[in-house]
């Protein structure tokens, strides 16, 4: 990681500026996350050790408020998302990120056995047009294709 990334990261661990209106600064404009009217899926997992997900719901609740939802799987840290619907241990709980604590989220939340995938799909279509056919070949006029997948990247040291 660059040290300039490194440093960035320790500012924001320090001053948190997301919760706080205007405190957060890109490219020297002030940023209120709270007028960020976008919809949010936000996942959490029960036994998760390095993101506890009482402060990923938090999370839910930056982006515009009641549009956030929000998934709490009972898995760890990547099990949390690598959790297939053929995972027959599996459960979840998900709704609207509204109350203000963690804790009184999950008093409103039933579980739901199995995967989140299935949740997250039906989630997603609803706020998706109307599916169209792929394109017929790469790259547009505006941008050209690069090259065929996977691209030369992939084959360079």
């Amino acid at each position: 990681m660059p040290a300039r990334l490194h440093a960035d990261f320790l500012d924001l661990f320090e001053s948190n500026p997301f919760p706080h209106r205007n405190k957060l600064r890109i490219l020297g404009k002030k940023i209120d996350l709270a007028k960020i009217g976008i919809d949010s899926y936000v996942i959490g997992g029960l036994t998760d050790h390095i993101t506890p997900w009482q402060g990923v719901y938090q999370t839910a609740r930056l982006y515009g408020g009641a549009r956030g939802t929000f998934v709490l799987s009972n898995s760890g840290h990547v099990q949390s998302l690598i959790n297939p619907p053929a995972n027959a241990r599996s459960w979840f709980m998900a709704g609207p990120a509204r109350p203000a604590s963690p804790e009184a989220w999950l008093e409103r939340q039933q579980k739901t056995e199995g995967s989140w995938w299935p949740h997250w799909r039906e989630w997603i279509r609803g706020k998706s047009g109307p599916l169209g056919p792929a394109p017929a070949v790469l790259g547009s006029a505006r941008h050209a294709s690069l090259g065929a997948a996977p691209g030369t990247y992939v084959l360079e040291r």
